[in-house]
Protein backbone atom coordinates (compact mmCIF):
# COMPACT_ATOMS: atom_id res chain seq x y z
CA UNK A 1 0.00 0.00 0.00
CA UNK A 2 1.15 3.53 -0.63
CA UNK A 3 0.08 6.50 1.45
CA UNK A 4 0.89 10.16 0.87
CA UNK A 5 4.46 10.95 1.90
CA UNK A 6 3.53 13.89 4.13
CA UNK A 7 1.16 11.67 6.15
CA UNK A 8 3.79 8.93 6.44
CA UNK A 9 6.52 11.35 7.54
CA UNK A 10 4.29 13.10 10.07
CA UNK A 11 3.33 9.74 11.56
CA UNK A 12 6.98 8.77 11.72
CA UNK A 13 8.05 12.05 13.36
CA UNK A 14 5.29 11.90 15.98
CA UNK A 15 5.65 8.17 16.61
CA UNK A 16 7.02 8.60 20.14
CA UNK A 17 4.60 11.39 21.05
CA UNK A 18 1.82 10.35 23.44
CA UNK A 19 -0.68 12.38 21.42
CA UNK A 20 0.51 11.63 17.89
CA UNK A 21 -1.59 12.89 15.00
CA UNK A 22 -1.50 13.61 11.27
CA UNK A 23 -3.52 15.93 9.04
CA UNK A 24 -5.94 14.52 6.49
CA UNK A 25 -6.82 15.87 3.02
CA UNK A 26 -9.33 18.24 4.63
CA UNK A 27 -6.59 19.61 6.95
CA UNK A 28 -8.26 18.09 9.99
CA UNK A 29 -6.06 16.60 12.69
CA UNK A 30 -6.42 12.83 13.00
CA UNK A 31 -5.21 11.22 16.24
CA UNK A 32 -3.15 8.07 15.76
CA UNK A 33 -3.41 4.87 17.73
CA UNK A 34 -0.16 3.23 18.87
CA UNK A 35 -0.51 0.77 15.98
CA UNK A 36 -1.14 3.55 13.43
CA UNK A 37 1.97 5.41 14.59
CA UNK A 38 4.13 2.51 13.51
CA UNK A 39 2.09 1.20 10.58
CA UNK A 40 1.48 4.41 8.58
CA UNK A 41 5.19 5.14 7.98
CA UNK A 42 5.50 1.69 6.39
CA UNK A 43 2.77 2.36 3.80
CA UNK A 44 5.31 3.51 1.22
CA UNK A 45 4.54 0.97 -1.50
CA UNK A 46 7.57 -1.17 -0.67
CA UNK A 47 5.89 -3.41 1.91
CA UNK A 48 3.29 -6.05 1.11
CA UNK A 49 0.80 -7.37 3.66
CA UNK A 50 3.16 -10.05 4.95
CA UNK A 51 5.99 -7.54 5.47
CA UNK A 52 3.63 -5.19 7.34
CA UNK A 53 2.39 -8.05 9.50
CA UNK A 54 5.95 -9.20 10.25
CA UNK A 55 6.99 -5.66 11.23
CA UNK A 56 4.01 -5.24 13.57
CA UNK A 57 4.56 -8.65 15.20
CA UNK A 58 8.19 -7.66 15.81
CA UNK A 59 7.03 -4.46 17.54
CA UNK A 60 4.77 -6.52 19.83
CA UNK A 61 7.68 -8.86 20.63
CA UNK A 62 9.86 -5.82 21.46
CA UNK A 63 7.10 -4.45 23.75
CA UNK A 64 6.81 -1.29 21.66
CA UNK A 65 3.09 -1.89 21.16
CA UNK A 66 0.76 -4.07 23.19
CA UNK A 67 -2.26 -6.06 22.02
CA UNK A 68 -4.99 -6.51 24.63
CA UNK A 69 -8.17 -8.56 24.64
CA UNK A 70 -10.61 -8.25 27.55
CA UNK A 71 -8.07 -6.13 29.49
CA UNK A 72 -5.49 -8.92 29.23
CA UNK A 73 -2.32 -8.73 27.16
CA UNK A 74 -2.19 -11.24 24.32
CA UNK A 75 1.04 -13.22 24.43
CA UNK A 76 0.24 -16.10 22.08
CA UNK A 77 1.97 -15.26 18.78
CA UNK A 78 -0.78 -16.88 16.68
CA UNK A 79 -3.45 -14.75 18.38
CA UNK A 80 -1.32 -11.61 18.04
CA UNK A 81 -0.79 -12.32 14.33
CA UNK A 82 -4.52 -12.89 13.85
CA UNK A 83 -5.46 -9.57 15.53
CA UNK A 84 -2.77 -7.64 13.65
CA UNK A 85 -3.74 -9.24 10.32
CA UNK A 86 -7.31 -8.05 10.86
CA UNK A 87 -6.08 -4.51 11.58
CA UNK A 88 -3.89 -4.49 8.48
CA UNK A 89 -6.69 -5.86 6.30
CA UNK A 90 -9.04 -3.14 7.60
CA UNK A 91 -6.48 -0.37 7.04
CA UNK A 92 -7.55 0.69 3.50
CA UNK A 93 -11.15 1.23 4.58
CA UNK A 94 -10.04 2.98 7.74
CA UNK A 95 -7.77 5.32 5.78
CA UNK A 96 -10.70 6.29 3.58
CA UNK A 97 -12.92 6.88 6.62
CA UNK A 98 -10.23 9.05 8.23
CA UNK A 99 -9.95 10.96 4.94
CA UNK A 100 -6.28 10.03 4.65
CA UNK A 101 -6.97 8.33 1.34
CA UNK A 102 -9.36 9.54 -1.31
CA UNK A 103 -11.67 6.95 -2.87
CA UNK A 104 -10.40 7.70 -6.37
CA UNK A 105 -6.74 7.26 -5.36
CA UNK A 106 -5.13 3.95 -6.02
CA UNK A 107 -2.90 2.35 -3.47
CA UNK A 108 -0.29 0.10 -4.96
CA UNK A 109 1.00 -3.05 -3.39
CA UNK A 110 4.45 -4.31 -4.12
CA UNK A 111 3.85 -8.02 -4.26
CA UNK A 112 5.95 -10.00 -6.67
CA UNK A 113 5.77 -13.76 -6.71
CA UNK A 114 8.12 -16.11 -8.43
CA UNK A 115 6.49 -18.42 -10.90
CA UNK A 116 7.55 -21.85 -9.66
CA UNK A 117 8.16 -23.50 -13.04
CA UNK A 118 9.65 -20.75 -15.18
CA UNK A 119 11.48 -18.74 -12.52
CA UNK A 120 10.04 -15.51 -13.89
CA UNK A 121 8.45 -12.86 -11.72
CA UNK A 122 4.81 -11.92 -12.07
CA UNK A 123 3.47 -8.65 -10.69
CA UNK A 124 0.10 -8.71 -8.99
CA UNK A 125 -2.67 -6.30 -9.91
CA UNK A 126 -2.22 -3.06 -7.92
CA UNK A 127 -4.31 -2.93 -4.77
CA UNK A 128 -7.40 -0.76 -5.03
CA UNK A 129 -9.24 0.01 -1.77
CA UNK A 130 -12.48 0.27 -3.71
CA UNK A 131 -12.38 -3.48 -4.17
CA UNK A 132 -13.12 -3.78 -0.44
CA UNK A 133 -16.06 -1.37 -0.40
CA UNK A 134 -19.45 -2.33 -1.72
CA UNK A 135 -21.00 -0.27 -4.50
CA UNK A 136 -23.73 1.36 -2.41
CA UNK A 137 -21.16 2.81 -0.01
CA UNK A 138 -19.15 4.29 -2.87
CA UNK A 139 -22.01 6.61 -3.76
CA UNK A 140 -22.28 8.18 -0.29
CA UNK A 141 -20.17 10.89 1.26
CA UNK A 142 -19.19 13.05 -1.70
CA UNK A 143 -15.93 11.34 -2.54
CA UNK A 144 -15.08 10.01 0.89
CA UNK A 145 -16.59 7.23 2.91
CA UNK A 146 -17.94 8.14 6.30
CA UNK A 147 -18.70 5.78 9.12
CA UNK A 148 -22.35 4.61 8.91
Amino acid sequence: MRLDESVRRTAELTCDDGEAFVFNHWHESVPLSPLDRHLLPLLDGNHDRDALLHAMVDLVRQNVIRIDRDDEELVDVAEVRHVLAGEIDAMPRRLVELKLLRIGERMSTVDRRRHSRTGTEQARKPFNPLDLINVSERRRGGGYLHAP
